[in-house]
């Protein structure tokens, strides 16, 4: 990706799922690079997937620069 942005990828699968959600988002700035869904949902559904997409997508970008600023001590306090 340009401008140094990265993709945090983010699934939601129930444990009998017949329908699916993944989505890609920017990790520096707000909103959907690409959605993949398989299965009939409904919109509810959909954005209750999307959702949960986007908690997780926070998630695993909250735990990428906690392991950078663990990795990094020094470079991270200044910012």
């Amino acid at each position: 990706m340009s401008h140094g942005s990265s993709t945090v990828l983010a699934a939601v699968y129930g444990p009998e799922a017949v329908s699916w959600v993944t989505t890609a988002r920017s990790s520096t700035s707000d909103g959907v690079l690409t959605c993949i869904s398989n299965g009939l949902l409904s919109e509810e559904q959909y954005f209750a997937c999307s959702e949960a997409c986007q908690r997780a997508s926070e998630s695993v970008a909250a735990f990428f620069r906690i392991v950078q600023q663990k990795k990094h001590p020094l470079e991270s306090a200044g910012q």
